[in-house]
């Protein structure tokens, strides 16, 4: 991937191709192939979202927040774990070193 702008990049554009529900690694490996175009563009943050369905499970939720914890058994599978694992990829490069600097991520899962 080339960054065609002047300077360090403020965005990073990457097309998307559709990936079908059965195919869930797509999602993860998408992720992980973001975090990589981001410390290869020298990108300085990656608002990554994320989603509810990862901490519904078969309890109520009282005054969830980013530090819910997964549920043992999920509501909805398939989905929520690969979003809770591309999280997780999200987290482990916080703080990691680009080119030229720190690459800062962070994970937002609305709650």
């Amino acid at each position: 991937m080339q960054n065609t702008n002047e300077g360090p990049p403020s965005l990073l554009s990457v097309e998307y191709s559709r990936v079908q529900y059965s195919n869930m690694t797509g999602l993860f490996e998408g992720t992980k192939n973001v975090i990589e175009a981001c410390k290869e563009q020298d990108v300085a943050r990656l608002i990554y979202t994320s989603t509810i369905d990862v901490v519904i499970g078969y309890n109520d939720i009282i005054d969830g927040n980013e530090d819910t914890p997964i549920p043992k058994q999920l509501l909805f599978p398939g989905y929520p774990n690969t979003k809770y694992r591309a999280e997780c990829l999200v987290l482990k490069a916080n703080n990691t070193k680009t080119a030229s600097g720190i690459h800062f991520s962070y994970q937002f899962r609305p709650v």
